[in-house]
């Protein structure tokens, strides 16, 4: 747990950084503050990089830093959720930015600037990788409970967002990103988005877990070849082999004749 922590350190120092990078470019404190959490959608591919490095270090062996078993493998659903839930503030915004960003170079090349519906077929293969990715993640590290975490992750995740946008964002560039799906009560609207994202997040995410529990083993397993020198990984993998002849062998035998 001490490396994802360094992980999402890692995030929220670059999340500061990119906010006092984007004040000094734009002008809208909120636009910076958007682009700001672009970090935390990398906080898990961070958090397995600096793992494998860890393991890869010529203290990989020490008591410190050890080899986790396919149980300690996992991590508790309660450091799992927050990060989860940060992955989706970051991908989310990282959606909608890309997708007004878009507009923007359309608007500079003289065309009309696109609202609402017409940001969906932009964003939405950014949200489902998004969503997919997350629960994939989850599925394959998360210790127990993991299906109440993706439904968690989902909502909350997906509420926060929407609440970064409808909080920060001005009315001008809420009516761009939405169009005329708003109805300009705010509060219905914000429970319509976040209520939709959530769904959306959660089918996606739903998928994801399912292939992240599915793929766990293999996923462990290789886990255990980047913590071994090459020269024992090969050593590792023949008596992977045998060990499965000799399961395959004793299944055959065991098949009524």
């Amino acid at each position: 747990m001490r490396t994802l922590g360094i992980a999402f350190a890692m995030a929220l120092a670059s999340c500061v950084g990119l906010f006092l990078l984007m004040s000094a470019i734009v002008a809208q404190r909120e636009v910076a503050l958007g682009v700001a959490t672009l970090p935390f959608a990398a906080v898990s591919h961070v958090y397995e990089t600096l793992e494998r490095a860890a393991l890869r270090s010529s203290g990989a062996v020490s008591a410190e830093i050890g080899i986790a078993s396919f149980k300690g493998f996992g991590l508790p659903w309660f450091v799992i959720a927050p990060c989860g839930i940060a992955i989706v503030l970051g991908f989310m915004n990282a959606a909608v930015l890309l997708a007004y960003a878009i507009a923007l170079v359309c608007v500079i090349n003289g065309a009309s600037f696109a609202t609402g519906a017409a940001f969906i077929p932009i964003s939405f293969p950014f949200s489902v990788a998004g969503a997919y990715l997350l629960g994939r993640w989850i599925g394959a590290r998360c210790r127990s409970h993991g299906i109440p975490v993706v439904v968690a992750v989902s909502i909350l995740g997906a509420f926060l967002a929407k609440a970064v946008d409808f909080l920060l964002l001005p009315d001008e560039m809420l009516k761009n990103l939405y169009g005329t799906i708003l109805t300009g009560v705010v509060i219905q609207d914000y429970l319509v988005q976040a209520a939709g994202g959530s769904v959306f997040i959660l089918i996606f995410a739903a998928f994801g877990y399912w292939r992240g529990r599915h793929n766990r083993v293999l996923k462990y397993f290789r886990y255990l070849l980047g913590a071994i020198p090459p020269a024992t990984r090969e050593t590792l993998l023949t008596m992977a082999y045998d060990e499965a002849r000799t399961a395959h062998k004793a299944a055959f035998v065991a098949l009524p004749q």
